[in-house]
């Protein structure tokens, strides 16, 4: 189990389905877009994803309704013409698209023209058999829509042995057949096997011709969690979050809190609330702070952020100042750090941090940390769910993921693994579950290091826990079932 989840590679849905977000992809498609390792076999983990997504019976592998992707989350890599060298032998592997026939023509580009006419000889191939998911091509010998062979120039004829049509295609209705540069025509059949299947080219050229422009968010449409509005004359905010462990508190506590002053050092607004208690930490109330005292900032405003937090000056220049690194998801809090990102993007914010001693006479310092403190025992707050208006956010059963992705399904497995030992026979019948230290067999569990006496740097306790997960231990029940004639079940 622990092996299976530490080799595990998390991917979206989105990742694998096609761009007009209505089909899975096969599997050759994604070894050749490299979504996938290019190594081995159809995984198991697939073979389940097809039986669950997938409408039963649908050679096409098209969705569920209920797992549609929609446009806007799903990936396009479209490759353009390349008309760099116009009036020059330039082949090329191209699909387009017919829109008064609707249909598709499979070629390759021999020859792309200037602007002024802005259209591209293409030679004629056709699909080997009527399903799409697989490329095998075949040159067209003769179709009423194609120009012979013979009208063409005899010095592409030389270059083009297995092509007999061609058509004059605009190259607004062409974009580049998914596959290798180089794909070998067999001269003998006249045949080519391209690397992606007609499938998902023809919904990649469906996606480019037809589908809405992804747009950015609109400034006036930005979802926001604050209902303050701070003048124009603010230039600093000091922000401050307080987090009640569970040993000092009923329950994980956090609060946040923030004050905006002018030049003059006047107290222009405060602000304190608290925040549901999902992935507790000291850190996380402090970024909300930061998070909710930029939203509340008027546009292109320049602001000084002062803050006793080192650690949240740290993670800035990591995670704000430098580009986007995916390397980000497996960080605590990094919807939190993608939404301030967000902010200081579509409000164009020039944000300057500053770090001041804790506990010390800063009076303003101190003013927002007694906030923050105060926000536990405010039985008139509301708290503030940044979940639901977070630019993107990963959900499992209605549950946020704020952490490392794969942590969390470690501890997916950690709990099912669990579960899996409560439920199994000798602990219902012969001992109340509640007097088990689930606890302690949790820790045992998860210790690799326990009694490491094997050459071979294998704990002993790995065997005995696998053992009693499967049920194979040498116990009288165990025994019971395999050799009844030995050991009587009654």
């Amino acid at each position: 189990m622990k092996n299976v989840r530490k080799n595990f590679c998390t991917r979206f849905l989105a990742q694998l389905v096609t761009p007009c977000d209505s089909r899975l992809l096969p599997w050759k498609d994604l070894r050749f877009l490299k979504r996938i390792s290019n190594k081995g076999s159809v995984p198991a983990w697939f073979t389940y994803l097809f039986n669950l997504v997938v409408i039963s019976n649908s050679s096409s592998f098209f969705l569920l309704p209920q797992f549609r992707i929609p446009h806007s989350y799903t990936v396009a890599s479209i490759c353009s013409i390349d008309i760099s060298r116009n009036y020059l032998f330039n082949p090329q592997w191209a699909i387009s698209f017919n829109r008064d026939t609707n249909s598709f023509l499979v070629g390759r580009v021999i020859i792309t023209y200037s602007a002024l006419r802005n259209e591209a000889l293409i030679s004629h191939w056709i699909a080997s058999s009527v399903d799409d998911l697989l490329s095998e091509f075949t040159a067209c010998q003769g179709c009423a829509s194609a120009i012979l062979r013979s009208s063409t120039s005899k010095t592409l004829l030389k270059r083009c042995p297995s092509e007999k049509r061609f058509s004059y295609v605009p190259l607004s209705s062409l974009i580049r057949y998914p596959t290798k540069p180089h794909t070998y025509i067999h001269a003998d059949t006249r045949s080519v096997s391209l690397s992606a299947s007609l499938g998902y080219a023809k919904c990649l050229l469906l996606f480019y011709l037809f589908a809405p422009v992804r747009l950015p968010p609109m400034l006036n449409q930005v979802s926001r969690i604050s209902d303050i509005l701070l003048p124009s004359s603010v230039s600093t905010l000091y922000i401050d979050g307080s987090f009640l462990p569970p040993s000092s508190h009923l329950t994980p506590s956090m609060a946040y809190a923030w004050t905006a002053i002018d030049s003059d050092s006047f107290i222009l607004e405060s602000h304190y609330n608290t925040i549901p208690s999902l992935f507790p930490s000291a850190l996380r109330p402090k970024i909300f702070a930061l998070l909710h005292g930029l939203d509340s900032l008027p546009r292109y405003s320049k602001i000084t952020v002062t803050t006793d937090c080192a650690q949240l000056i740290s993670l800035w220049s990591t995670y704000v100042d430098a580009p986007f690194n995916p390397k980000m998801l497996k960080e605590f809090n990094h919807f939190l750090w993608s939404w301030t990102r967000a902010i200081i993007s579509q409000k164009n914010l020039k944000v300057t941090l500053n770090k001041v001693p804790a506990h010390a006479d800063d009076s303003l310092n101190n003013h927002v940390d007694d906030l923050a403190k105060a926000a536990h025992t405010d039985s008139c707050l509301s708290s503030i769910s940044p979940v639901i208006l977070a630019p993107y956010f990963l959900q499992f059963n209605s549950f946020p993921v704020d952490m490392n992705i794969r942590k969390f399904i470690g501890d997916i497995f950690d709990a099912k693994s669990l579960l899996t030992l409560a439920l199994l026979p000798r602990f219902n019948l012969n001992s109340s579950i509640s007097d088990i230290d689930w606890a302690c067999i949790k820790f045992c569990f998860n210790n690799k290091q326990l009694q490491s006496s094997h050459r071979n740097g294998r704990s002993e306790f790995c065997a005995f826990r696998i053992k009693i997960l499967l049920d194979m231990l040498l116990t009288l029940t165990t025994l019971q079932r395999r050799k009844p004639y030995i050991y009587d079940p009654s």
